[in-house]
């Protein structure tokens, strides 16, 4: 029984090892992303969180404007980007081919799935 648990966990890290690198990369364009916004934001003299304020009043029907308001939005677009990140991984984890061979188009598929995003 114990044989049968190491197989499995032997088969998933490496297909977990991959979700966890689209997990990670979402996250840091997320935060490239958002760093990108906030210059914007003082460059065009608005105040810094608009975008943030007007996700939030998007999504959660919220006129408040303040600094929680800000960090929740903050926190939702940096979840929606770690979940981009994770499906746009999935291909990888689930294919039967090696990894090396299916990592020679990774760049190309990063690139086509960051344009239609």
């Amino acid at each position: 029984m114990k044989h049968a648990r190491t197989s499995i966990l032997q088969r998933f890290k490496p297909r977990l090892a991959v979700a966890g690198s689209g997990l990670a990369a979402g996250a840091i364009s997320s935060l490239a992303i958002s760093a990108l916004i906030l210059l914007v934001e003082k460059i065009a003299d608005l105040p810094v969180g608009t975008f943030y304020l007007v996700l939030v009043s998007a999504l959660l029907q919220m006129q408040e404007h303040t600094v929680t308001t800000v960090a929740l939005g903050f926190l939702l677009h940096l979840a929606a980007g770690s979940v981009m990140g994770v499906v746009i991984s999935v291909p990888f984890c689930v294919s039967k081919r090696s990894f090396v061979s299916s990592g020679r188009y990774a760049p190309v598929y990063g690139l086509a799935a960051g344009f239609v995003l």
